[in-house]
């Protein structure tokens, strides 16, 4: 500490924060944290120089939000658990408070004993004890309890959270060393404050999940998700600089940035001599107001974040489930500085167990009555049924006889006709696939694959010239990578396939405009795509994007990187731990990633600016297929635009692109020699 400190940009945990605000407040200097949200941090006499980005784990922040969210669905009774930290402990004492107060009048069924957490021997990090969470899951109540509840309520880390997760959804799967706990936790709603990301293996959560998460504010912008894709890598290629990150929650990063910027912003507003009034500088911050990536900055007088916004994720099983899973945005929550949240929750686009998407379930699980039933009454009540029976049911017998005659022919009809449909279903993809090994046969393969290989991947060794025209595209837009490996996919049906579009392009006097374009696969495993036998890349797959829901392909290898697979971290054994053996593709390091250079048919395509106005914005993001051309009164055959410095290629159909070669790669400040051996063809 010394004069030329002006301010204090941290901590991020809240007990550095106490203990940096402590010797801030004795130096007079000011102290603006991204991410702490322990509550006793807005006590202006303890801190009076320590201001935040994020809002206080009260009324005023993420438990206001919590309630609002638990009030927008009508629930009053939950039961919950917690790790052993003061993260947690905190965050539920301020819950309990809130819940069971007179305003709110929510209860709770059941509290358990923290769960302790122990050292990882691998990591040195801090996990769940599987143990303890078995513990505290077991003694929460039964079905049969008049304290049910259908709510749990989990304050933890999400790495935590996740690990209690699966010690209650493996609880009734029967394996050897399983929990043994009530066998209600398939049916539960998990609610998770804060919980956001995946861990490497999701195998193991269930079809319907049912877990719900409220976090902060999360911007989409795209200029800010390319400087987040460029600050991962360069946190990639620095020693050290990931332990410093590990933990941080994803919406981290907004923080970080506006902290930066509202500092800057504030110190450039004063003179020399004024930046040295910390009591001015800290007046100065909580005075300022900016549009940040964040959202809207404003500080209350305690220097907490003003009126703070969260959004409302469900956790669902993607289309590539057993292979990924994702979170989907249901609503948002606005809390004021009154600690007043108001809720605004989509209910049709959220999925619960046991009920259709969009239904809402109540708090508690039904319990049978224990009340002795009226013996008398009930004898009583059969008699007059019988009575009443009697008497209509001559009446009733012909047309009871007539209606069944009629609705048992109504369902032969009916059974008959789907077992036309499913018949000609199947005899469609069987036709296919006749036709496709048809054209096979007639077919010309690429010159350069190997006709000695019956292999699928066939690994392109360094003294290719393919490999080095791949490693020049590769590296236009990502310098600072360096290929591991390279496989050619040499699939005949796909080639059939792909080559049959193009000769249909060609009959409709469509120039085919075939390119080589870059294709990440995200969580969902290559070999789903170049194994296939019929469409390779597929709709069935495809996700809603900025020009609706199709199949994306970009220029730049660097867009593309965003969305790369990564074997190490999705490829795991069923302890999440070790990398396992992929067959054709062999183990993989931590920091590597795959991506598809794949030849796609652009044919006819018809250019949308997204950034022209709202309404085009709202027009693309529903497209399910290209606008019709008025000059041929024909669909395009792709719809083309750009995005992050990369132009964007979509298509809206299967076989229009062939996955020609997948690249294995890093990122690094210099080449490893063990995994890229040489320099050049030359080389």
């Amino acid at each position: 500490w010394n004069a030329n400190i002006h301010a204090v940009l941290g901590c991020r945990c809240s007990s550095a924060s106490m203990a940096v605000a402590n010797i801030a407040g004795l130096e007079g200097v000011p102290q603006l944290s991204p991410v702490s949200t322990s509550a006793q941090l807005s006590d202006t006499e303890r801190f009076p120089y320590f201001s935040r980005l994020a809002a206080p784990d009260d009324a005023r922040g993420q438990v206001g939000a919590l309630v609002a969210m638990l009030q927008d669905y009508g629930w009053k009774h939950l039961n919950m658990i917690r790790t052993n930290t003061d993260y947690s402990a905190g965050l539920a004492n301020e819950f309990r408070s809130i819940w069971e107060s007179a305003e709110v009048g929510g209860t709770i069924g059941h509290e358990g004993t923290p769960i302790d957490l122990v050292t990882r021997a691998d990591t040195g990090g801090k996990t769940v004890n599987a143990t303890a969470a078995c513990e505290v899951l077991k003694s929460i109540p039964p079905k049969s309890s008049d304290n049910n509840s259908r709510l749990l309520l989990i304050f933890a880390h999400t790495e935590h959270a996740y690990e209690i997760l699966k010690v209650a959804f493996a609880s009734n799967s029967g394996k050897a060393g399983a929990c043994s706990a009530p066998g209600i936790f398939p049916e539960l709603v998990y609610i998770c404050p804060e919980m956001r990301g995946f861990p490497n293996d999701v195998s193991w959560i269930p079809d319907v999940p049912g877990v719900l998460s409220i976090v902060p504010y999360q911007n989409d912008d795209e200029v800010f998700q390319t400087f987040l894709k460029l600050l991962n890598r360069y946190r990639r290629t620095q020693q050290g600089f990931l332990e410093e990150w590990q933990g941080l929650p994803d919406y981290g990063a907004y923080y970080m940035v506006d902290t930066i910027v509202a500092i800057a912003m504030t110190l450039s507003t004063l003179t020399p001599d004024e930046r040295k009034d910390g009591q001015l500088v800290t007046s100065t911050i909580r005075a300022m107001t900016m549009d940040g990536v964040s959202g809207q900055i404003e500080f209350t007088e305690e220097g907490d974040r003003r009126d703070p916004q969260y959004i409302i994720y469900n956790l669902k099983n993607s289309p590539f489930y057993p292979y990924a899973t994702e979170w989907s945005n249901i609503g948002q929550i606005q809390v004021n500085s009154a600690g007043l949240g108001e809720s605004k929750v989509t209910r049709e686009a959220a999925c619960f167990p046991e009920v259709p998407c969009g239904e809402v379930i109540a708090d508690s699980f039904p319990v049978p009555s224990t009340k002795e039933p009226n013996k008398a009454l009930i004898w009583s009540l059969v008699a007059l049924g019988i009575v009443g029976l009697l008497l209509v049911a001559v009446t009733a017998k012909y047309w009871r006889s007539r209606k069944a005659k009629q609705e048992l022919k109504n369902k032969v009809s009916i059974d008959s006709e789907l077992a036309g449909l499913n018949e000609t279903v199947d005899n469609a993809r069987l036709k296919k696939a006749e036709l496709i090994g048809k054209r096979a046969q007639l077919q010309s393969i690429p010159p350069n694959w190997d006709q000695t290989s019956r292999q699928t991947l066939n690994e392109i060794p360094p003294t290719d010239k393919q490999y080095w025209m791949v490693h020049k595209k590769l590296r236009d837009s990502m310098p600072d990578v360096y290929i591991t490996k390279l496989w050619r996919v040499q699939n005949l049906p796909l080639w059939t396939y792909y080559s049959f579009h193009k000769d249909r392009l060609d009959m409709h006097g469509i120039q085919p405009r075939e390119k080589l374009v870059w294709h990440g696969t995200s969580s969902l495993d290559p070999e789903i795509v170049y194994n296939d036998q019929q469409d390779g890349f597929m709709m069935q797959f495809a996700k809603e994007g900025f020009w609706g829901r199709g199949i994306y392909f970009a220029q730049h290898s660097e867009y593309a990187d965003c969305y790369s697979y990564k074997p190490y971290e999705n490829q795991a054994n069923q302890n999440g731990l070790l990398p396992f053996q992929t067959g054709e593709r062999d183990n993989a390091k931590r920091d590597e990633r795959e991506l598809f250079l794949a030849k796609l048919l652009v044919g006819n395509a018809f250019f949308i600016d997204r950034h022209k106005d709202a309404k085009t914005e709202e027009m693309c993001k529903s497209l399910t297929a290209p606008p019709v051309d008025s000059d041929t009164n024909m669909k395009y055959n792709t719809v083309t635009g750009r995005s992050a410095g990369s132009k964007i290629w979509v298509v809206y159909e299967n076989g229009r692109a062939y996955p020609e070669i997948l690249v294995r790669y890093y990122h690094a400040p210099q080449r490893d020699p063990q995994r890229t051996p040489f320099v050049s063809h030359a080389d």
